[in-house]
């Protein structure tokens, strides 16, 4: 990528802006009128760099390139609100969720009691 963010992308294109009235002055002053040539050149010049600042900013919205999985488990007993929330912030993290239940021995095992309702009803409300 030419451009590490959108701000250096901003920046960039501000200061091509500003180099060609720089150099405008510049010419005027010198007594050179407009310099047609020179600004002809000049303008050649920042028209490939605006092209390029319009290609970063276009990479700048495309969805990534790679597949992000995402892992997340849980007991997901009495399914509600909070467990809705945490899929859907889970999945805006990556391209896939993967969702693991812990089985009701583990739950036993990691809480010192057992879940409410059992696997076979718990993995259904997670599909």
């Amino acid at each position: 990528r030419m451009f590490e963010s959108r701000q250096q992308l901003l920046l960039s294109a501000a200061l091509a802006a500003s180099v060609a009235l720089l150099l405008d002055r510049w010419l005027r002053r010198r007594g050179r009128g407009t310099g047609k040539d020179a600004l002809a050149r000049e303008l050649a010049r920042l028209e490939a760099r605006a092209e390029a600042v319009r290609e970063a900013l276009a990479g700048l919205d495309e969805p990534p390139q790679r597949e992000v999985r995402i892992w997340m488990d849980g007991a997901f007993d009495m399914m509600h609100y909070g467990h809705a929330n945490a899929f859907r912030k889970g999945r805006a993290l990556g391209t896939h969720l993967i969702v693991g239940v812990n089985d009701d021995e583990s739950i036993l095992r990691c809480k010192g009691a057992p879940p409410l309702m059992n696997d076979e009803e718990r993995l259904p409300m997670v599909q």
